[in-house]
């Protein structure tokens, strides 16, 4: 399509196209109406030399950025994301797993106290 450089209309809607919209149609001089709404298209929206599409022109594509849509994530955002998302988590079961040791012999200790408080009692008793 690139080829046609004349082109001036480009209507593609409802037609459940998958994949991603080609960033040499950016190259389309003369494109005056690009219309892909309604597919399943996903990726980055081309940047046109002479044309500055509306977002209807792209509207339920669910996987299409950049352009008059919302700007698309980088990757490296993604990675990076994923590795703090990672450290958080570390951190805190570090921070857990530390905390527990302590709470669990103060709680070792407590029943060994009164274990030893309930023999005593007993053994009293049964000496009466």
């Amino acid at each position: 399509m690139v080829s046609c450089v004349r082109l001036n209309h480009l209507v593609l809607n409802k037609n459940q196209l998958t994949g991603q919209i080609p960033p040499q149609l950016g190259q389309l001089y003369w494109i005056k109406d690009l219309n892909v709404a309604n597919n399943r298209l996903s990726g980055p929206v081309p940047t046109f030399v002479s044309y500055s599409a509306l977002p209807e022109s792209y509207a339920n594509n669910k996987g299409l950025c950049g352009g008059p849509l919302k700007a698309c994530e980088e990757q490296g955002k993604a990675k990076d994301s994923f590795k703090s998302g990672f450290a958080v988590g570390w951190a805190v079961s570090a921070v857990s797993v530390t905390a527990a040791f302590p709470c669990s012999y103060v709680i070792q200790q407590f029943a060994v106290i009164s274990l030893t408080r309930i023999g005593r009692i007993r053994r009293k008793k049964d000496q009466t």
